[in-house]
């Protein structure tokens, strides 16, 4: 990567990129926020296309792809009026915890299959202006079996805890096309023994299934990494490390680790997080196995004219504004061995307990880099040539130091929705005429295994702002007018 062209990437890039030869026919979309005033954003990027007056929300993706996206109720910012072919899907977890992965998935007209992986949601911020990761994977005849053995993965993962409990027609179309593609580009004998460098790592889902972490750990052991080094970046942490400390668990999973490098925005850092990382005859100032680095908000003249540059004047300038700032959003974590094999991911989960033990619904992907030396300051280095960034080099401090609490990815909004409440369909209102201050459409609901559909008379919550009531039954067949 050249330092004077630095290399940035965004969704819509790559959806522009498509172009009509890959036509997208199938599309799976997984977010933990969605917001509707998005399609505004879209469409000045031009990749939505009105259909009619956009007041009315009559907004499709330009050439109107089908797809299917599933998003959590609890933190979405408006009522959903995305028309087009979307299936749009309330998917819910009990409590507080929530659904938190991020994934885009596209089939295509040419038979090639494109899956996004990152830490980027389906909001503006996410799309176009936040530090945010990803990793582009495309599937066609050419591919490498590490790529070919991911897709299985991907197909596995949403088989087994997206179609099996909500059945969608959208998904059921992505999986049929993705299924005839790998039947057609199965591995070869020879390297079907061989050991993957690339593996889908979760957390969350269906219980028996191991936590994040435990998947993690497993993916090293496979690689024959025993990592003596931690570098993370992350936006948000567990909010008490006394309570909780996900670097503890860290420590205990991989018990050769000796040093860490922390990298966020925050200003300070206090000795207890990194207790587990400390030697009592060292005072925490002096103990250089622990890193901690800020990556500033504010951004420089030069990297603002980077980014109008990519954007390539699809968006109103950045540069000219009074403040410039980019918000961290960005998740990563990196094992490394003394060697200088390094084991990297890249997803949804920030460094928390409930992202990597198995509270929250995530995703990513975790891959070997090709080994190499560690030069000094290689984590500053490490983090400059994939954020494009310069950081800066902090103390820790001695007494504690609370971290920033997550607003908005940690802490779910009240109220939730019901516990026997799996996921929900939204889909056009088929007669029925809304007064002004009402929406009206059809919602199918998907029911929790074990829960019951509740009896109409009991059935009433609030999805954001918007007092949901059941009225009538419309069918035998689930649908209800709300």
């Amino acid at each position: 990567m050249s330092e004077n062209k630095p290399h940035y990437a965004s969704l819509p890039g790559i959806l522009k990129e498509f172009g009509n030869s890959r036509r997208i026919i199938a599309g799976v979309i997984l977010t933990y926020e969605f917001d509707p005033l998005l399609a505004l954003s879209l469409a000045r990027t031009e990749l939505l296309q009105f259909d009619a007056d956009p007041g009315e929300g009559c907004l499709r993706f330009k050439g109107a792809f089908p797809a299917c996206l599933f998003h959590d109720p609890k933190r979405s910012r408006n009522e959903v009026t995305f028309p087009g072919d979307f299936e749009i899907h309330y998917k819910a977890k009990t409590g507080v915890a929530c659904h938190h992965s991020k994934s885009y998935a596209f089939a295509h007209s040419d038979g090639t299959f494109t899956l996004v992986l990152g830490s980027l949601n389906l909001t503006e911020p996410g799309l176009l202006t936040n530090r945010e990761t990803l990793l582009l994977f495309t599937l066609d005849d050419d591919s490498e079996t590490s790529v070919r053995k991911l897709f299985g993965q991907w197909r596995d993962f949403l088989e087994q805890n997206y179609r099996s409990n909500t059945p969608s027609a959208g998904l059921a179309n992505y999986l049929d096309l993705l299924n005839r593609k790998l039947q057609a580009t199965r591995p070869n004998t020879s390297d079907s023994d061989v050991d993957n460098p690339l593996q889908l790592i979760t957390s969350g889902y269906d219980s028996p299934s191991p936590s994040g972490l435990e998947q993690l750990k497993n993916f090293c052991q496979k690689q024959a990494l025993e990592p003596t080094r931690l570098l993370v970046v992350s936006p948000f942490f567990d909010h008490d490390p006394k309570r909780k400390n996900l670097l503890k668990d860290f420590k205990e999973t991989f018990p050769y680790l000796e040093a860490v490098s922390m990298f966020s925005t925050f200003d300070d850092w206090g000795a207890t997080f990194f207790e587990p990382f400390r030697k009592e005859s060292l005072g925490p100032c002096e103990n250089s196995r622990i890193r901690c680095f800020q990556i500033p908000k504010t951004i420089s003249e030069d990297e603002a004219e980077c980014i109008d540059c990519f954007h390539s004047g699809e968006r109103t300038s950045i540069k000219n504004k009074r403040e410039l700032t980019r918000e961290l959003h960005a998740k990563i974590v990196l094992l490394c061995d003394e060697s200088g094999k390094s084991v990297l991911y890249i997803g949804s989960a920030n460094f928390s307990s409930k992202a990597w033990l198995g509270e929250n619904f995530e995703l990513g992907v975790a891959g070997v880099l090709p080994k190499g030396s560690l030069p000094t300051n290689w984590d500053q280095k490490f983090v400059k040539k994939l954020l494009n960034v310069e950081t800066e080099k902090l103390k820790l401090k001695p007494d504690d130091v609370k971290l920033s609490a997550d607003p908005t990815e940690e802490e779910s909004t009240d109220p939730t929705p019901p516990v026997w409440l799996e996921s929900i369909l939204l889909m056009h209102s088929a007669s029925g005429e809304p007064s002004p201050n009402e929406i009206s459409g059809r919602f199918r609901f998907y029911v929790r295994k074990g829960e019951k559909l509740p009896e109409l008379g009991d059935f009433t919550f609030e999805f954001g702002s918007t007092p949901i009531l059941l009225v009538w039954p419309e069918n035998n067949s689930g649908d209800y007018f709300v």
